[in-house]
């Protein structure tokens, strides 16, 4: 572009020049969908449209903590804490040009739940119902194992006619909510008993009952 200025008595000046560069703006960014983890696992926020970029452009992400400009296209967190839950958008930079933002990308971080409360109804004899008792975890799914194999996948499992060698031992369980797993509760530790044997009834002489000395 050139300029002149002319003054009122028609005097021109000599012209003045500058060179006007129009760049277009970097293209907005494409995210992936949004993401649901639990507390300490990574996060990683890919660019899908990464290739479309040149070396010289700064990425400059909107996050619940604020603002993360790096050379790198995607976001990532190695380790997510509660308060990395919420919103996040990101804009391309090139010199003075600034893409749209990309769509949001809500990340959700679940915390982990606590274990279990566990019990049972032991001591139990051979032959009777054992019973396994987890405390209520609202929105849970459980997990139980224990002795020989044993797994089960509610809350409150049953165990009948239960014998010592297969059954007697420590039963554990964990709990998922969101996904998110339980470090393992403590114990259950049952004790099955076996039973006395039927007793033997001798045979006897017959008796009297009015006899004096006479034995039943």
């Amino acid at each position: 572009y050139n300029l002149v200025v002319t003054d009122a008595s028609g005097c021109v000046s000599s012209p003045g020049s500058t060179t006007v560069n129009v760049q277009r703006p970097p293209e907005r960014p494409l995210l992936g969908a949004n993401q649901a983890l639990c507390i300490g696992s990574p996060l990683t926020i890919s660019v899908q449209n990464v290739n479309v970029y040149g070396s010289n452009v700064v990425f400059e992400w909107h996050t619940p903590n604020g603002i993360v400009s790096q050379a790198q296209a995607n976001l990532v967190i190695p380790i997510t804490g509660l308060q990395h839950s919420g919103d996040y958008r990101l804009v391309v930079k090139s010199g003075n040009c600034t893409s749209a933002p990309s769509e949001t990308v809500t990340v959700t971080v679940h915390p982990i739940p606590p274990a279990p409360t566990v019990s049972s109804n032991t001591p139990v004899c051979e032959g009777d119902t054992l019973r396994l008792f987890a405390a209520p975890v609202a929105g849970a799914s459980y997990s139980w194992v224990g002795p020989s194999g044993f797994t089960a996948s509610v809350r409150d499992p049953i165990i009948v006619q239960v014998n010592k060698n297969t059954h007697q031992g420590c039963y554990y369980a964990t709990v998922s909510v969101n996904g998110c797993v339980s470090p393992v509760s403590e114990g259950a530790c049952v004790d099955v008993r076996s039973r006395p044997p039927a007793p033997t009834i001798l045979p006897i002489s017959a008796a009297c009952l009015s006899q004096p000395g006479a034995t039943l």
